[in-house]
């Protein structure tokens, strides 16, 4: 169970986690029931929050009917009822953070940390839930084992109907708490993602001021760059341009055209590329061996009559 927030919370219980340094507290709670006869059944709750007992005790006050000792079960239906409580409070103090996520337009960088906490809670509760509901299945298999053994007299048909009915009902409140877990963890994938996607949006906006300050002192860069080289001579009454100007024009030209061909092949044409890659790849490992042999001494002696002898 995790920590209740100070503010905005769903339920104003009281606060079931101690280490506030953690956060969040297990409680490994394990229940035993033992059946001596029709009017007496003990119980035995391990590991329970601090006001498990008081809170169990104003429920057995509170019945308007007394306990059917001579059902094995009946002790059960208020211990699942107060432990079905405890898992509410679980899944909605999960939920609680997750909406106060939601409600927050600025997505702060820091967000990631305590998103990734309460998914890990999230998940844990799920797995809780779906092992509590494995529980209360079994417990109704043996619940409808066990009455069938009962003599006719001991329980009536009606009460073994009604006990039955809300044992699949607290079946049924988990399974709906369990749905609300899952979709806890779906709601804070959401927001990962908006924020991975909101953290994307910023960094490309930083990416187009820079572009866009590049693209302002380009032309001024590209101009004193020109007028640096030794193509311009500047004395004290007139300038001078080299008659080998052209030169300069001669190669960076191609060279700039060169670049953007191979910028927009390799933009566009990645697929081609790869795949002539490969053949290439595949025509070498399918060279014969006697050529392989005659390229290397070609390669080592540098001579077409090397390449000749090895022929003949």
């Amino acid at each position: 169970m995790i920590q209740k927030i100070p503010t905005d919370a769903s339920e104003d219980g009281p606060e079931y986690c101690t280490d506030t340094r953690k956060g969040y507290q297990w409680y490994e709670t394990t229940v035993f029931s033992h059946w001596e006869s029709e009017v007496r059944c003990q119980v035995l709750c391990v590991d329970v929050p601090f006001d498990f007992a008081e809170e169990l005790e104003k429920v057995l006050e509170s019945r308007t009917a007394p306990l059917n000792f001579r059902d094995p079960f009946t002790m059960h239906v208020d211990v699942w009822d107060r432990i079905v409580v405890y898992y509410d409070i679980s899944v909605w103090r999960v939920r609680d953070p997750v909406r106060m996520l939601e409600k927050d337009p600025t997505r702060r960088r820091d967000i990631f940390r305590p998103t990734h906490d309460h998914m890990r809670h999230a998940i844990h509760v799920s797995e809780i839930l779906e092992s509590a509901v494995s529980t209360a299945m079994e417990m109704q298999r043996c619940r409808a084992e066990i009455y069938s053994g009962l003599p006719e007299d001991l329980l009536g048909k009606t009460y073994k109907q009604q006990a039955n009915e809300y044992a699949l009902f607290q079946v049924s409140a988990v399974r709906n708490l369990k749905l609300r877990s899952e979709s806890n963890q779906a709601r804070l994938g959401q927001e990962i993602n908006y924020a991975f996607n909101n953290l994307a949006l910023q960094d490309n906006n930083f990416i187009k001021s820079i572009t866009l300050f590049t693209m302002i002192f380009l032309p001024a860069t590209f101009i004193s760059g020109v007028f640096s080289t030794t193509f311009f001579s500047y004395g004290q009454l007139q300038w001078k341009v080299s008659d080998q100007l052209w030169i300069y024009w001669a190669i960076i030209i191609p060279v700039t055209i060169a670049v953007i061909v191979v910028w927009h092949l390799w933009l566009y044409k990645q697929d081609a590329i790869l795949k002539l890659s490969q053949k290439i790849g595949a025509w070498c490992r399918n060279v014969p061996k006697p050529a392989k042999q005659l390229m290397k001494r070609w390669e080592r002696r540098g001579g077409s009559k090397d390449a000749e002898a090895g022929l003949s």
